[in-house]
């Protein structure tokens, strides 16, 4: 009777795989909720599209016990949604942020984080009905904040001044009052990285998408970051989404969505100094400047978004090798798919 109960309690406290996809409509001022419980037959669930709330939306961040994404948008600002029921979405509330591009939760802390055009807004979100802004990172004239990541109240910023590029680390403990610890540039005189995302251990912070490089930047003391190797990775430029991945399916992979080059890339990040490529899918059929992606652990399956094929492609990706499995297109239900978050 004991091993009964445990084995169903093991059962039903097993990690269950992506039951919807739900995408950012650049075009559409909405966001389109997908059933993928099934990711070989990408099925259309419903529509909110919102002129008010909902104006050119980039990105959106799900918080996934409280069932609320939250949605970065150009004129718009930010955006919380009711997706309980993802057949019946509901916008919740939206507060100001110039020219939202990218979001990233902090859900220990209750925060969203946002990159305007050259401001960083951070906003509390322990009531999704009722954001509050409490700080605003904003730069001179003709800077540009180019992408974000968070972890361990550390708030990791690309921006480039007009000369250069540059990495810089926030302490953000009291999120009204956050300090600096420290930067590492990047590159001199170009708009990189555009894409970020943090190794298993936290300690590295991989930076891709705007120079046909990966770099690899320590940020074990985020008070003295640097800046350790720059690999060459070819046709991967307009990188605007980035992954690393370590789990049962793929281990030390980085995936990178390359706008630019309409591709979905899979490199391999076990050796620092010397990244490469493992496999790719690319072209306009269903990759017409690829934008972001999300990945699903449990299924080991890749989604990603098309900004002009109006599309969504799920590929199972095995040892970074990826296998297309389905394609929902649709220029209504998909008008613009941008930023896309799992469920």
């Amino acid at each position: 009777m004991f091993d009964m109960v445990s084995t169903l309690i093991a059962a039903s406290s097993k990690p269950e795989p992506a039951s919807h996809a739900f995408v950012a409509n650049y075009r559409d001022n909405s966001l389109t909720a997908l059933d993928v419980s099934d990711y070989t037959d990408i099925k259309f669930v419903s529509e909110l599209t919102d002129g008010t709330d909902l104006a050119y939306p980039k990105d959106l961040a799900i918080d996934r016990a409280n069932k609320v994404a939250y949605v970065a948008s150009l004129t718009s600002g930010l955006t919380s949604v009711n997706i309980d029921n993802p057949s019946s979405m509901a916008v919740l509330d939206n507060i100001a942020a110039y020219q939202a591009n990218f979001v990233k939760l902090d859900l220990d802390h209750n925060l969203a984080f946002v990159t305007g055009s050259a401001d960083v807004y951070i906003f509390d979100i322990s009531d999704s009905s009722a954001l509050v802004e409490l700080t605003e990172l904003t730069w001179a004239s003709g800077s540009l904040a180019l992408t974000i990541d968070v972890t361990n109240e550390v708030l990791y910023v690309a921006r480039y001044d007009g000369s250069a590029t540059d990495v810089y680390a926030y302490n953000y403990s009291n999120p009204s009052g956050i300090s600096l610890l420290g930067s590492v540039e990047v590159n001199a005189g170009s708009l990189v990285p555009r894409a970020f995302c943090l190794g298993p251990d936290m300690q590295t912070l991989f930076a891709l998408g705007g120079d046909g490089k990966v770099h690899v930047i320590d940020v074990s003391d985020p008070a003295a970051m640097s800046l350790d190797f720059s690999t060459s990775i070819a046709n991967s430029m307009g990188g605007y989404d980035a992954t690393y991945l370590d789990d049962a399916f793929n281990t030390d992979v980085i995936l990178l969505s390359a706008l630019t080059d309409d591709a979905i890339i899979a490199y391999d990040a076990s050796t620092l100094s010397s990244i490469s490529e493992i496999d790719r899918e690319s072209g306009t059929t269903y990759l017409n400047t690829a934008r972001s992606h999300a990945y699903d652990p449990i299924s080991g399956v890749v989604y990603v978004t098309a900004e002009l094929g109006d599309e969504i492609t799920a590929y199972s990706l095995a040892a970074g090798v990826f296998t297309l499995e389905d394609n929902y297109s649709s220029s209504t239900q998909l008008n613009g798919a941008s930023g896309v978050a799992l469920l």
